[in-house]
């Protein structure tokens, strides 16, 4: 998709965020990270992480030590270079401290996603200078609903991340920054079988901090509100129809 991307544009950047490392051997992702890479110009940014326990299990993968394996999957694709050509930026996932620390040392750039901001600044806040005046980037993917009534966006992002309340990983980070509250009474919610109602579990504080919904104005004061946090916000607008595209629309629409 990223290649196709690629292909039909000129000047824009494309990430492709994010490749499990436990998916693909390191040789043959560095192959094709050179190949974009070359073709496109070096407009190309290559998205790497460890997945989440669901995506794994589905291709029959037991993970090792993230930590451990993201550094060593990194160094084999650096390693690659001599024989595939030069490899485009790396850009790490990660939600919390440690890996976000490695990203910083050892990585073009860090990706998460559904981070809580005020966290998230704190962790800009200390990347050193030396590595963001290098370029190193910092992105957020955010879950966005742009709708003129604030009663609508509230109910949609709140019923759209419920599944993501439901991995633990993501449970253990946002409990980790403080809302130990809304984790504890979510998974109460799924040990008794209720998962309906994790929607309701999910207070509109914590789905401030995480989503950005409301009029396009709320939704463009939180997109400026990131930038203002040396923060790259990645908009991923919540599907309300099967086959619609309006949700892309009505982002595109915001800088109309």
């Amino acid at each position: 998709m990223a290649q196709s991307i690629l292909h039909a544009t000129g000047s824009i950047a494309v990430m492709a965020a994010v490749q499990p490392i436990y998916h693909r051997l390191p040789l043959s992702l560095a192959e094709t990270g050179a190949h974009i890479h070359e073709v496109s110009g070096g407009r190309f940014r290559l998205g790497i992480g460890v997945g989440h326990a669901l995506s794994n299990k589905s291709y029959g993968i037991e993970p090792g030590r993230p930590l451990e394996d993201c550094r060593a999957y990194v160094a084999a694709l650096r390693a690659a270079a001599e024989g595939s050509g030069p490899q485009p930026p790396i850009v790490m996932a990660a939600l919390r401290g440690r890996m976000f620390d490695l990203a910083v040392e050892i990585a073009d750039g860090v990706v998460t996603s559904r981070a809580c901001r005020m966290h998230l600044a704190a962790r800009v806040a200390r990347i050193p200078a030396e590595r963001r005046d290098a370029g190193f980037i910092v992105a957020n993917s955010i879950p966005t609903v742009i709708d003129d009534d604030p009663a609508v966006a509230l109910e949609v992002i709140r019923q759209s991340q419920a599944f993501y309340a439901g991995l633990e990983n993501y449970r253990n980070y946002w409990r980790s920054v403080g809302y130990v509250e809304e984790m504890d009474a979510v998974e109460a919610a799924l040990a008794r079988g209720e998962q309906d109602r994790v929607p309701q579990l999910l207070s509109e504080a914590w789905l401030r901090n995480i989503a950005l919904f409301g009029t396009p104005s709320t939704v463009r004061d939180g997109i400026e509100a990131l930038f203002d946090i040396g923060v790259m916000p990645i908009l991923s607008p919540v599907l309300r129809e099967a086959g619609s595209t309006s949700h892309y629309a009505n982002i595109f629409a915001l800088y109309d």
